[in-house]
């Protein structure tokens, strides 16, 4: 008789906690999906001039005016960080198309990558702590820039 009372009592109470834990999911998920363009709108009035930029941003390189291919990009690379005393620059680099400082000296590309990648044979580079950038030696532009990714401790 007591486990005929104890099984009416408890299964309507789960069933009442079920339905009041998926009333307040669904009520959770609703509201995640009506507030989800807000944090869109936040950013771009948080960061003023980007309200047009793509936020998913694209496949590919950002126009650059050396077109290197991920191959050539990745040579360019390996041939820098494989350098033992080149000097990292103090700072953020300098963004796409913009000129690099006179008091920022310049380094010579390495011959190897030369001969493997004949665009940067009349440029030079500068090795930042998070990119490298190859610049043009006539009028120090930056023509291509080069992400270096740390592992963070």
């Amino acid at each position: 008789m007591r486990s005929v009372i104890y099984k009416s009592a408890i299964l309507p109470a789960i069933a009442l906690l079920a339905r009041t834990f998926l009333a307040f999911m669904a009520s959770v998920g609703f509201s995640t999906i009506t507030h989800a363009g807000e944090a869109d709108r936040d950013v771009a009035r948080a960061r003023p001039g980007f309200e047009d930029i793509d936020t998913t941003g694209s496949i590919g390189h950002p126009a650059s005016t050396l077109p290197l291919t991920d191959e050539q990009r990745g040579l360019v690379f390996l041939g820098v960080t494989s350098l033992p005393d080149v000097p990292v620059v103090d700072g953020p680099a300098p963004p796409m198309s913009s000129v690099v400082p006179a008091s920022i000296d310049l380094q010579d590309v390495p011959a190897m990558v030369v001969s493997k990648v004949p665009h940067v044979r009349d440029h030079k580079f500068v090795k930042f702590e998070d990119y490298i950038l190859i610049v043009r030696s006539a009028d120090r532009v930056v023509v291509v820039d080069i992400p270096l990714y740390r592992l963070l401790p």
